[in-house]
């Protein structure tokens, strides 16, 4: 039994007893063990009036159609998710940020009373215990001629996380795993720890991954929401992720974020599954958060297609992947385009001749439905954040950005032939798109 399976089962064994006397239990123990310790501390972090609303949440999460029963022993840990639910039972424990957040999902609206419960991020508390567990699950992984990415492929599966494939390794090594990982140490000691984990492994450099330091990162966080009474509405784009170290500590809960390195976006769905359930899990519009019901329109929804909103792919083309359904194994990976460089892929010039030519009261409500989720598509972001790697492009996205600049060549010349036979003049929406283009390109071509 480990960590997060004793924590969660002494927990449950004290139904019948007060916080106090379970205490007192504890401590005839002469000498404890680290695990122990562990348990205690957790335990003796729920004050006393919270302790039957614990109850009551992990109640709820057992009920939620994303819990998965955990094994009762590695035999039944060979399935997709299989250790979802036991996380979400000790995260609903320790923080219960995911129980939260389900219930704004549920209500699908959010009121700045609604509690989200901290988490504050440390450097240092926790960090010699969490890397002694991953360094000891690597020497089994190397000693079995495995790699970093297997150990990954691994922790994400184990989580149901659609990113993830089953990894290919022994089933002695994932015994071994079974046995050595687990999730509730950094679950009681939040920190970026995939980041430089990874680095130690062989990602440092990869598609010009340097990590920013954590406390970099709170501090950027922190300069951003200075003065801000909407910061957890801002809509937040990250587009260089990693491993999702720059939106742990943001206030927001309208986060987007994509990268470039397929190692560093199954990463950053980790730790988002860890503390920022927002980032990987969104499947609907919430009323407060990307729907203004003062000006009542859809203003910070950019993706109706997926339920996730960490996406892999090209910042600098805009063009992106990500799978349909986040928890769902196998799902169909579908395209996802945020202010793509391409015209030809921006939704919203599907439609620009039925918004030039037809009155709005006389479109259907499914042609109004398509035209808002094109248009919202082209909102920008509240905030971009970002320590992106410096460097030159390499030549074939040059090449692409050129092939692209072409191509918007012709697609604008089309247009404009269109719309002088249509005689309209364009909508102001698709100018400022020509001009936020033009820009980019030449900023992409001519300053490398």
């Amino acid at each position: 039994m480990n960590l997060a399976h004793q924590i969660i089962h002494t927990f449950e064994q004290s139904q019948q007893k007060s916080p106090e006397l379970l205490m007192i239990e504890g401590n005839k123990i002469k000498k404890k063990t680290d695990k122990e310790l562990i348990i205690d501390k957790v335990l003796s972090s729920i004050d006393r009036n919270e302790w039957l609303l614990k109850r009551a949440l992990l109640t709820n999460i057992e009920k939620h159609p994303l819990y998965i029963e955990p094994p009762v022993d590695v035999s039944e840990s060979y399935r997709f998710g299989w250790n979802r639910g036991l996380a979400f039972k000790i995260e609903t424990l320790i923080r219960g940020r995911w129980n939260a957040w389900f219930n704004i999902l549920n209500k699908g609206h959010f009121e700045a009373a609604d509690d989200i419960p901290g988490c504050e991020f440390s450097m240092f508390d926790g960090k010699d215990e969490v890397n002694k567990m991953l360094e000891n699950c690597m020497s089994h992984v190397y000693a079995e001629g495995s790699r970093v990415g297997d150990f990954l492929d691994f922790i994400g599966y184990s989580l149901g996380i659609a990113w993830f494939d089953k990894p290919k390794i022994s089933n002695r090594l994932w015994e071994k795993l079974y046995n050595e990982f687990d999730l509730s140490l950094m679950l009681i000691h939040p920190s970026d720890y995939l980041s430089g984990f990874l680095c130690n492994h062989g990602a440092s450099g990869i598609a010009g991954y340097y990590p920013t330091p954590l406390n970099v990162c709170s501090a950027i966080s922190r300069m951003l929401n200075i003065d801000s009474t909407g910061s957890k509405n801002a809509s937040t784009l990250e587009p260089c992720l990693g491993a999702g170290a720059m939106l742990l500590t943001n206030d927001s809960l309208c986060l987007v974020g994509s990268d470039i390195n397929p190692t560093m976006v199954k990463a950053s769905c980790i730790q988002a599954f860890l503390y920022i359930p927002w980032l990987l899990y969104t499947p609907d519009p919430i009323i407060g958060l990307h729907y203004s019901e003062e000006e009542q329109r859809i203003n910070k929804f950019f993706e109706f297609n997926s339920d996730s909103r960490v996406y892999l792919g090209n910042a600098l083309m805009g063009e992106f992947s990500v799978p349909e359904n986040i928890f769902e194994e196998n799902s169909k990976t579908i395209e996802v385009y945020l202010n793509a460089l391409d015209l030809e892929k921006r939704e919203v010039f599907q439609y620009e001749e039925i918004m030039m030519t037809t009155p709005w009261h006389e479109l259907s409500k499914e042609m109004k439905w398509k035209i808002t989720i094109a248009q919202s598509r082209e909102l920008g972001f509240d905030v971009v954040t970002s320590n992106p790697p410096f460097g030159k492009l390499d030549r074939y996205t040059l090449e692409q950005i050129r092939v692209i600049e072409a191509r918007n060549k012709q697609f604008l010349k089309k247009r404009k032939e269109n719309l002088a036979r249509l005689q309209v003049l364009p909508h102001p929406i698709f100018e400022q798109i020509e001009k936020d283009i033009e820009l980019r390109l030449n900023e992409a071509t001519g300053q490398y």
